[in-house]
């Protein structure tokens, strides 16, 4: 008997150390995709570009019910429960596309209508609500982003397919990136402010085409080049601006897109989710620990929900 106690204590440890060791491996194997977990997941909705509050502890995202786009912005605590509606008052355009200073605490979003798209702001406890009227943008202006002063913003006016800095105090807009160059999209502001990331393709003569997009960065001389040489979409810097987290369909068969990170200095990208999940739009925690994005739900045929990854220790390090 004490023979078949001590063989069975031997077995339980090896298999305790054994998955202790896994789990080690598992956190350090580069190839090994970070676990994640779903904080909004309503059949009934989809849920789109998450952006995390100044203090780390909620969400602020788009909602819209499945096959609508009708978005309005809600927010939810990061460990999930509840969403709730962010702005106060209704609003005579759709919000969409949030950017959160950490500076300010003011929100900005694309403000959408039938006919045009703007600038708007809102003060952190969704009240106030107001359209930026601004010279020198078309109506077609797109995905807002801080500079770290939280006096500016970039965008991307769509009118010219141009990368254009806002000053929101001057009422100006100045364009940082050649029409005649680039059909440039979403752009991401550094944490220093000193360059911008932003998606897009060389002219080339060439017609538009979006599956051809890649991630550019343009430095504050306006020189740019490229993150890497495949495709990328939607990029959001770390908080310490050593990292892009970008959206890419690179290796998938089926076109499915997933979340990327690589180093602005170069180097391999590395992937952090299953392209099932269909991933796109993220946005890193302000402690850089983790990052949101939009994912397909399980048992949603349409719809979509806001989850959150831990970084790895390999990129948070």
């Amino acid at each position: 008997m004490k023979k078949n106690y001590l063989y069975f204590a031997v077995l339980v440890v090896t298999f305790l150390l054994a998955g202790l060791c896994r789990g080690s491996t598992k956190a350090d194997d580069p190839n090994q995709l970070p676990p994640y977990r779903f904080v909004t997941s309503d059949p009934c909705f989809v849920d789109n570009y998450p952006r995390f509050s100044p203090d780390g502890k909620t969400l602020l995202f788009c909602r819209s019910v499945v096959k609508k786009r009708a978005w309005e912005l809600y927010i939810v605590p990061i460990t999930g429960g509840k969403a709730s509606r962010f702005v106060r008052m209704s609003l005579p355009v759709l919000p969409s596309r949030p950017s959160w200073s950490s500076r300010t605490g003011l929100v900005a979003f694309t403000g959408a209508d039938r006919v045009k798209a703007g600038v708007w702001l809102i003060e952190s406890d969704g009240s106030a609500p107001r359209a930026l009227a601004i010279d020198g943008l078309s109506n077609r202006a797109f995905y807002p982003s801080w500079y770290p002063d939280g006096r500016k913003l970039a965008i991307v006016d769509y009118g010219h397919s141009v990368i254009k800095q806002i000053d929101i105090e001057k009422h100006t807009a100045r364009a940082l990136t050649d029409p005649n160059e680039f059909f440039a999209g979403q752009p991401s502001v550094s944490p220093d402010g000193m360059s911008i990331a932003f998606a897009g393709q060389r002219k080339q003569g060439k017609r538009y085409d979006q599956s051809r997009n890649r991630i550019f960065l343009l430095d504050h001389h306006g020189a740019t080049r490229e993150l890497d040489p495949e495709s990328g979409r939607n990029p959001s810097w770390s908080p310490r601006g050593d990292w892009i987290a970008f959206r890419s369909n690179r290796g998938s068969d089926k076109g499915l897109s997933a979340i990327f990170v690589a180093s602005p200095r170069g180097g391999t990208a590395r992937q952090l989710t299953s392209y099932e999940l269909g991933a796109h739009h993220p946005s890193w925690s302000p402690d850089g620990k983790y990052i949101a994005f939009p994912a397909r739900l399980p048992n949603g045929k349409d719809a979509a929900g806001i989850a959150i990854l831990e970084v790895p220790t390999l990129v948070r390090h």
